[in-house]
């Protein structure tokens, strides 16, 4: 019991700078956040933190680390329930987590470049998602994608509730790994945008800004998914344009 207690502040004080970093990469992206302004915002200096993590990279694994193995501890201590019962259950549970979704869904686009910290772990958590059984159940690609699909919805849909659009899709006539489309609603009609184009733009001198512009936008394409936004300068796009 001596040594629990004597561990207890370090352990809490642990717990303090992952709930702070947590916040804060939700809030700004984990490319805008440094290890001092996390430092800042759980109330410590930048060298106490040190202490503790060594890097902001450490810091972000560490946290998806407590996530993920709490996510399983609950989903083995409800193995006797059924998917279409424990599905929607672990989603309410996420729901209700402190910056769980806010920070899924920040890191599910900045994570895809191979060079951020978190891609061997979205990627490892992706492919054990595609084996990972519940009982007698397999969980399968299209619920998969449902459900992450649905969770970044949330944040931008005021009232979607992601546990029980997860049990209208198991409520579907097709089943989980049925036919996606008989859940999707019609696409309404957009409204139709005139562009100037042919011999007339050309005469105009439209052509040439229109093509700068293009050049523009893919080259903020692919520094955004390199990157990441929060960490490309208007400065780095337009280098990449010029060179």
């Amino acid at each position: 019991m001596p040594e629990v207690r004597r561990y207890a502040p370090g352990l809490a004080r642990r717990e303090e700078l992952l709930d702070a970093a947590r916040d804060l990469f939700a809030a700004e992206g984990f490319g805008g956040v440094s290890l001092r302004g996390i430092a800042a915002k759980a109330g410590i200096s930048h060298a106490s933190l040190l202490r503790y993590f060594a890097s902001k990279d450490e810091l972000l694994l560490a946290l998806l680390g407590r996530w993920e193995d709490a996510n399983q501890d609950w989903y083995d201590a409800h193995a006797d329930l059924p998917p279409q019962t424990a599905v929607p259950a672990l989603a309410r549970r996420n729901a209700e987590t402190t910056g769980y979704v806010e920070l899924f869904a920040a890191l599910t686009g900045d994570a895809a470049s191979a060079s951020h910290p978190a891609h061997e772990h979205v990627r490892r958590r992706y492919a054990q998602l595609r084996t990972l059984s519940h009982g007698e159940h397999t969980v399968d690609s299209a619920l998969i994608a449902v459900w992450d699909g649905l969770q970044i919805m949330s944040l931008y849909l005021d009232g979607l509730d992601v546990p029980t659009e997860l049990e209208a899709f198991y409520a579907r006539p097709a089943g989980p790994g049925g036919d996606l489309s008989a859940a999707a609603p019609d696409a309404e009609s957009g409204m139709a945008v005139p562009v100037l184009d042919g011999p007339e733009a050309e005469a105009s001198g439209y052509a040439p800004g229109r093509e700068r512009r293009a050049k523009i936008l893919d080259s903020a394409t692919e520094l955004y998914a390199e990157r990441g936004f929060s960490t490309t300068s208007l400065s780095d796009i337009a280098s990449r344009v010029d060179r």
